[in-house]
């Protein structure tokens, strides 16, 4: 038996002719079954006659280029470097004074014989003016955003207090301590407890409670917000300073003497509750206090809210949102609902008491935003104290997700209690408040539908499942993309927190602007490039997922 082994060489290139002498030493028995066999039974009485191979040896040269980038691709890159990634929120609409990028603004005709709101807030503020085109061809036009553009009905302008230098003074870490509201963290409620009283407070260690349902109950919605950095001086000259000054301008100051928190033997006094990291290790050191490191998140539960928050007997207007200390040194409960927590809580951002979400009601005012288009228009204002703020965001965020849990009202026929042979009618369903006699919904015989906070267990399963709907629509994607934050390695990031709000380059101090420019890159490169056909031609059906 004779056997011929042919072996393929694919030379990629000149340069690379010194790596294929490794395999001039190659032992062509290695391809042949039949020549192992017989080497191992070399030594056998009956081994049998050995065949003779040969082998032969064919050379192909074929020369691979290295991937060069078209010269489109290295201009959208040019496009990339020098305009795209440094654009940032710097022009503000006419109308509602909300910051947008450059490119997506949109252009009014200018009107001299009008004076616009922007002017009229802002007019003892001479870094803020309105913006014109810069193409002097035409008619001077004005920079207004996509909602107010050419439209009778715009977004009602903030009108920010000016912030005295009292309060400018204290250090943003401080500041918080000019507030006499102490509020409650609902991480769960004590079962069996008077539903009335107050949350109970997270200390120690945190462990998660054997009955889910009273871990869901009223959970996550204001959470304790998560600080590995916790000054062991809480006090700071400047308070007392700022404390006089609200005292004599802030309507809800006047009646208070002195500053109205005090701290305990056990540390500072508690405004926000907050969570830490606890039982170090000893391989690991004791953070080191930074009174420039802002808090980091907040604790929120997974789970599924308990249907009965829906119920009205837990109506979120009955629910406690904490203490007030009162100027006799009491502490007071403080509903929920009460209008006054906002400029209570954050004298610093309202420091005469104005400009608040429910002021807007008391004043008479026809106010159409809703409390996220109200948080939209501070955070993206001129004045920058609101993106600026330490807590700001974290409450309006967690209040926001709190009424749109609790006011889930869409009740179902709950069938356990409901028998299939009788047909219900609109009077079965209907009973009378045991709070305020007013017809209701009978909550015996119907249900509501689950909520949960937005970053959940089931938030996530439900974009799960619109993943296995478009799989099945389009079929299994070519290519995944997990894209995830590199904002220490962005320079174009830091150029632009260098020159806006604090000039603060610690991207972690500056969230509001590190997700914009993160949003922004990402939204650039999906439009610019995956979904060019002149670059990829992936389609249209292209989804990114952070």
């Amino acid at each position: 038996m004779s056997l011929n082994i042919n072996r393929w060489i694919v030379e990629i290139s000149e340069d690379d002719i010194e790596s294929n002498l490794d395999y001039e030493d190659l032992d062509n028995s290695l391809f042949s079954s039949s020549a192992i066999r017989q080497i191992a039974n070399i030594d056998h009485s009956r081994v049998p006659a050995q065949s003779s191979f040969s082998s032969s040896e064919i050379t192909f040269r074929a020369y691979f280029p290295p991937w060069r980038p078209s010269t489109k691709l290295c201009n959208l890159k040019t496009r990339f470097d020098k305009t795209i990634l440094t654009q940032y929120p710097c022009v503000p609409c006419s109308y509602c004074s909300r910051l947008q990028y450059p490119t997506k603004a949109r252009w009014e005709l200018y009107d001299r014989t009008i004076q616009y709101p922007l002017e009229i807030v802002y007019q003892n503020n001479p870094q803020v003016k309105l913006v014109f085109h810069t193409d002097d061809s035409k008619p001077q036009r004005i920079a207004t955003c996509s909602s107010c553009y050419n439209s009778n009905n715009h977004f009602k302008i903030p009108v920010p207090d000016p912030v005295p230098i009292e309060i400018q003074n204290v250090p943003l870490y401080h500041r918080i301590y000019l507030s006499p509201i102490h509020l409650s963290c609902s991480l769960g409620r004590t079962p069996n407890a008077n539903a009335y009283t107050n949350y109970r407070h997270l200390t120690g260690t945190f462990t998660y409670s054997k009955n889910i349902n009273a871990l869901a109950l009223y959970s996550g919605t204001i959470g304790a917000i998560l600080s590995n950095n916790q000054s062991p001086n809480w006090y700071h000259t400047s308070l007392d300073n700022a404390s006089v000054w609200l005292r004599n301008n802030n309507p809800y100051f006047k009646p208070y003497q002195t500053l109205a928190n005090h701290g305990t033997w056990d540390g500072p006094p508690v405004i926000f509750p907050t969570a830490s990291p606890s039982n170090i290790s000893q391989n690991q050191t004791q953070p080191i206090f930074n009174i420039n490191s802002r808090p980091s998140g907040v604790v929120v539960t997974p789970y599924d809210f308990n249907t009965e928050i829906h119920n009205e007997d837990f109506y979120y207007s009955r629910l406690m949102a904490g203490f007030l200390t009162d100027p006799n040194n009491k502490k007071l409960p403080i509903p929920f609902y009460d209008k006054n927590i906002e400029p209570l809580l954050f004298p610093d951002l309202f420091p005469y008491g104005k400009g608040f979400y429910a002021n807007y009601e008391k004043s008479g005012q026809q106010y159409i935003d809703s409390l996220g288009n109200y948080a939209k228009s501070l955070l993206m204002c001129p004045d920058p104290r609101w993106r600026l703020s330490w807590y700001w965001p974290h409450y309006i965020y967690l209040t926001i997700e709190k009424l749109r849990n609790h006011q889930n009202r869409t009740r179902l026929l709950n069938q356990r209690n409901i028998s299939s042979s009788h047909q219900l009618t609109t009077a079965d369903l209907i009973t009378n408040s045991i709070y305020t006699g007013r017809p209701i919904i009978n909550e015996t015989k119907t249900t509501t539908v689950p909520s949960y906070i937005r970053t959940g267990d089931s938030y996530f399963r439900q974009k799960e499942h619109h993943i296995n709907t478009m799989v099945q629509g389009f079929g299994l994607p070519q290519i995944f993309y997990t894209v995830t934050m590199a904002e220490n390695h962005w320079t174009h990031l830091h150029k632009i927190l260098s020159k806006t709000d604090n000039k603060d380059t610690l991207p972690s101090n500056r969230p509001f602007h590190t997700y914009l420019h993160y949003h922004h890159r990402l939204s650039s490169i999906h439009q610019n490039l995956w979904k060019n056909p002149n670059m990829t031609n992936w389609g249209n059906w292209l989804h990114h997922f952070e």
